[in-house]
């Protein structure tokens, strides 16, 4: 089960879709392949005032997004799936998909739980 956590940068200029976080997850479902209600996501939008980043007035507004996955594939076909992740998100987002940048978290199995049912 994907589960992705996106802390979104508030751009006055460019706001946010309101239904961003079902836009996100209907996107990265196509790209991961999962069933209905099996891609996750939790987004936080975050006002432009309370992000900043060193020598620069004004940061263009990215969107920081931590993906959880069971088992992440490895070598070439994670950077498929981080190139194809990172272009849906930036699509629903209406954001470039320069400002979109993606962690891939280790494994979930065996360190994440459902309801107290450890993933194996």
């Amino acid at each position: 089960m994907p589960i992705l956590t996106i802390d979104a940068v508030e751009d006055p200029q460019e706001p946010l879709p309101a239904d961003l976080a079902r836009a996100i997850a209907e996107a990265a479902s196509e790209v991961l392949g999962t069933p209905r209600a099996r891609t996750w996501v939790c987004l936080r939008r975050i006002p432009s005032a309370d992000y900043a980043e060193n020598g620069v007035a004004q940061a263009p507004a990215p969107l920081l997004v931590e993906l959880r996955l069971r088992e992440p594939p490895e070598g070439p076909k994670r950077a498929r799936m981080v190139l194809e992740l990172t272009r849906a998100i930036a699509s629903a987002a209406r954001r470039d998909p320069d400002r979109v940048h993606l962690f891939v978290q280790a494994a979930a199995k065996g360190h994440q739980a459902f309801g107290g049912q450890l993933i194996d």
